[in-house]
């Protein structure tokens, strides 16, 4: 159980765009980009780390 709690908190965390505690549209667009930005360095062939996990707080920034 404690997994999904985490798992559904750092979800929203990344959806929170502006980490005002809620999601609005405004974070909705911001988070599009983000994952764009994301999806563009994973095809540039930057996979980061060997083990394939990436740092969430430097995401949500």
């Amino acid at each position: 159980m404690e997994y999904l709690k985490k798992k559904w908190s750092v979800w929203f965390q990344t959806l929170d765009g502006d980490h005002d505690g809620v999601i609005s549209t405004k974070d909705m667009d911001i988070s599009t980009k983000k994952f764009a930005e994301i999806k563009k360095e994973l095809k540039s062939g930057d996979k980061g780390p060997e083990s394939g996990e990436f740092d969430i707080k430097k995401m949500v920034e």
